[in-house]
């Protein structure tokens, strides 16, 4: 369920912004670091913002990818 979020919220990244802006901002390698470590360990800020931004705007849970996984 995380990387299915992780992947959607990408998406609408590449859409609302531009492909290169949500590769640098959620990579392959951080979607799996986000799914194990949770959102707050795995990014920085400036990503968080951008990411809570782009949920809230589509309405996604941000809050659910926060805490490391099985927390």
């Amino acid at each position: 369920a995380r990387e299915t979020l992780l992947q959607a919220l990408k998406n609408h990244l590449a859409a609302d912004y531009s492909p290169v802006l949500a590769n640098t901002v959620l990579s392959n390698r951080l979607i799996g670091d986000v799914v194990e470590q949770g959102s707050l360990a795995a990014l920085r800020p400036w990503q968080r913002q951008l990411l809570s931004e782009t949920a809230g705007q589509h309405g996604l849970p941000m809050a659910d990818l926060d805490e490391p996984l099985g927390t």
